[in-house]
């Protein structure tokens, strides 16, 4: 066992407290190298906010920053600005982003997490320009797009409803020239674009009805807007119908820069 395997040991041993573990470690033994120690840190990070805790994943995060330099603390910076979008606090976000786009300014995945916290710190202009000099680019095999919208997604399913969130998506919607749909899986309703209990063609938002047939839900949403661009943000793009012409977003955000 390699010591960058000693985090998943522990999560074996006794899983409940692998975080203080691996943090006490960390804190007690100064003659561990600072690139382990760092990635050790991340793990704890990545952890906390796999587990809901990411206020804990942020402390982590702040405390890499502390022992890395060049592209390693830029995706540290973006690892705490994530975790503190989650944990709501958004001008800390904001800040860290900055810090790694600043170091780093051609890397798309920092660009994402800089939107977001622009939104959601009511710099609603800057959001717009920055996306609208950036939404061509890529992040692995998506588009900044996709990830933006997943971002905005998980963000608002860790939050509350916040105004400068619901103001900027009807924007973005206008300047993708689509409908963009939420959560259409959601549990309590279908978060269709515009928020409507009755969208086009009839269709009701009632997760009842869309669960006793959730192809047919599908079908009749594109069938009602055919012609249109439709995109989505949340669970339905890990599992669309096949041909359905549904543009996805991707289950999963771009491995590295976050964990």
């Amino acid at each position: 066992m390699s010591e960058l395997d000693i985090p998943e040991r522990f999560a074996e041993l006794d899983p409940n407290r692998m975080i203080d573990r691996i943090a006490e470690l960390v804190e007690a033994d100064k003659s561990l190298s600072a690139d382990l120690r760092a990635a050790w840190l991340r793990r704890c990070a990545a952890r906390s906010i796999d587990t809901k805790e990411p206020a804990e994943g942020a402390k982590f995060y702040r405390k890499v920053t502390e022992l890395v330099i060049g592209e390693h603390r830029a995706e540290a910076l973006v690892g705490l600005s994530w975790a503190s979008l989650l944990s709501g606090n958004f001008e800390d976000a904001f800040k860290a982003a900055s810090e790694a786009l600043a170091q780093f300014p051609d890397k798309s995945w920092i660009k994402t997490n800089l939107i977001t916290a622009a939104v959601l710190t009511g710099r609603t202009d800057e959001a717009k320009s920055r996306y609208a000099a950036a939404k061509e680019e890529r992040i692995g095999d998506q588009t900044l797009t996709d990830v933006l919208l997943k971002d905005l997604a998980d963000v608002a399913a860790a939050a509350t409803s916040d105004p400068h969130l619901d103001d900027f998506q009807p924007w973005l919607a206008r300047a993708l020239d689509a409908r963009v749909h939420g959560h259409l899986f959601a549990f309590d309703r279908a978060e269709v674009a515009g928020g409507e209990p009755v969208f086009k063609g009839g269709l009701s938002d009632s997760p009842t009805l869309r669960d006793y047939n959730p192809k047919s839900f599908l079908t009749n949403l594109i069938w009602n807007t055919r012609g249109e661009t439709r995109t989505c943000r949340g669970p339905l793009c890990r599992a669309p119908v096949a041909g359905s012409g549904v543009r996805r977003t991707g289950a999963d955000r771009p491995v590295g820069p976050r964990t």
